[in-house]
């Protein structure tokens, strides 16, 4: 015979009995002539630690002296976007992580040159620096070429991407440059994202 005592069940013919175990546990068996027993689940663990997205929301001059992003920098927060986790600090165009693991970098931005200039390269460049910016180490490369006729104002669309191991969050940071043979234009905007840097925390070191 088989049925339910107090917080007890019996295995119908076999004589054992087993506890019915606690909300969100897994009835485990343990082989034929033994009490089954209960486990905890541990949570399924996955997704990103951190997303965050950066842009420049005002346009700037790109050149061959290839000069670094250094001002007007902001988080994206139009209606919709936002950021998840504990996201990026920035200050003169450095980006300080918050939290050491694996991070990977997208970086999106247009270039532009008015008609009759072109440029044989441009593009944009990553760098780390492990040491609070004493040294630093390109890591992204966004490079193309800008093409123009002599009444049309062309634009080129710039990808880039890297990921790196963030080994020590309070000594590691990040900056970016851009360069073009010619003067041109970087376009950017404070209500959309002309220009982005995704900021993603991917797993633990």
């Amino acid at each position: 015979m088989s049925g339910i005592v107090g917080s007890k069940f019996n295995h119908r013919g076999s004589g054992l009995v087993a506890s019915y175990g606690t909300d969100g546990q897994h009835m485990l068996s343990a082989g034929a002539g033994v009490s089954n027993v209960f486990e905890t689940v541990a949570a399924a663990s996955g997704g990103l630690d951190v997303s965050d997205v950066w842009r420049v929301h005002t346009g700037a001059t790109v050149d061959s002296t290839a000069p670094y992003l250094t001002s007007n920098w902001e988080r994206a927060d139009d209606v919709g976007q936002g950021s998840l986790g504990t996201g990026m600090t920035e200050s003169s165009g450095v980006f300080t992580f918050p939290a050491t693991g694996f991070w990977t970098v997208n970086w999106g931005f247009h270039l532009s040159h008015g008609g009759g200039t072109q440029s044989r390269y441009a593009g944009g460049r990553g760098y780390i620096s492990p040491d609070s910016g004493s040294t630093y180490t390109q890591v992204l490369e966004a490079g193309g070429s800008i093409v123009s006729n002599y009444s049309t104002t062309w634009a080129q669309n710039f990808q880039g991407f890297a990921q790196f191991d963030v080994t020590d969050a309070s000594t590691f940071r990040m900056k970016f440059g851009i360069y073009a043979e010619s003067s041109g234009d970087f376009w950017a905007n404070t209500q959309k994202n002309s220009n982005f840097v995704h900021f993603s925390k991917v797993g633990a070191t």
